[in-house]
């Protein structure tokens, strides 16, 4: 498929301390943005981001800064389609890839750069909601390269009923396989969440944290994703079936999954059959959270850091 949209290597806003962002190439060639942080202090690993569907570095300063804080260099880039990697419709609004697999292309680039400028620095990996499915994928493959790895909300299955669920899944397989993919799904348009309102958001339940992204994209609409295609869909739904198919136990590595209690995006049953089948994997449900964990109220951060802080200590004991 053409590709419409160049990435750029820019960063908007205040910045953790130490930035440097840069434009790298997936295998196939698509242009993605990723930007690396040094850690402060004495070096105690390096950790890799991926954020969800939507999502883009900008989002993620504050956990930036907390991995900083607690020694570790940070990695984090836009998945092709989303931020300022390049977009790969004419309405770069439109949430579209045609195979999960060429998210593990994206991956695949981000990591091998990340580990090329923080050398032999231990490395996790963190991948929230979209970005935690195709971490899951990650994993799978790269494991043996890893000491630890979180997920927070993953998208293991979507917050929909059977029948809603069964009704999307066949909606997007008729519509792509009939050359209707990179159209709008039902319900979805060229609005981001944020330009919903805070009012009934399904990300946070913190106010203050939302305005601080509605106003990023304000400020700079090419940040800016709307809603999901059909093509986008069909392959979520493709690659959720074959993570859920991995043996069970296949997980090697301390791991940790963020689940949220009042989450309506994906599924929290599918989150605790992964933790169940795997015993290297701790699951600690988020009360009172919504589907963004990492952008919710001090109180539910408190919690969510304390876990982080028993992952990092089982991945690299002091």
């Amino acid at each position: 498929m053409k590709v419409h949209h160049p990435a750029s290597a820019e960063l908007y806003g205040d910045a953790p301390p130490g930035a440097r962002s840069r434009v790298i190439r997936a295998s196939d060639g698509v242009g993605l943005r990723f930007a690396h942080w040094p850690a402060i202090g004495e070096v105690r690993g390096a950790i890799l981001l991926a954020q969800g569907r939507t999502e883009y570095i900008e989002k993620a300063y504050e956990w930036i800064a907390a991995f900083q804080e607690r020694g570790f260099h940070v990695g984090a880039f836009d998945f092709r389609g989303q931020g300022l990697s390049q977009r790969m419709l004419q309405n770069r609004r439109r949430g579209y890839v045609s195979d999960f697999n060429e998210f593990q292309f994206d991956y695949d680039a981000a990591f091998d750069q990340f580990r090329a400028e923080t050398g032999d620095a231990p490395s996790l990996v963190l991948g929230h909601s979209m970005g935690g499915l195709v971490t899951a994928r990650f994993v799978q493959r790269r494991q043996s390269e890893l000491c630890g790895a979180i997920l927070s909300a993953p998208m293991l299955g979507l917050g929909l009923s059977p029948l809603m669920s069964w009704a999307a899944f066949v909606a997007s397989n008729l519509a792509t396989l009939t050359g209707f993919g990179s159209r709008y799904a039902q319900g979805c348009d060229d609005r981001s969440g944020p330009e919903r309102g805070f009012d009934n958001n399904v990300l946070t339940h913190d106010p203050v944290r939302f305005a601080r992204h509605e106003d990023m994209l304000a400020k700079h609409p090419d940040l800016t994703l709307g809603g999901t295609t059909y093509g986008w869909l069909r392959a979520g739904y493709r690659e959720m079936a074959v993570v859920s198919a991995l043996e069970d136990g296949w997980v090697d590595i301390p791991s940790l999954v963020l689940s949220a209690s009042e989450d309506s995006v994906v599924s929290n049953s599918a989150i605790e059959t992964f933790a169940n089948a795997n015993p290297m994997v701790r699951h600690v449900c988020l009360e009172r959270s919504l589907h963004e964990p990492l952008m919710e109220t001090d109180a539910v951060q408190s919690v969510l850091w304390n876990a982080v802080d028993t992952l990092l200590d089982r991945a690299l004991p002091r």
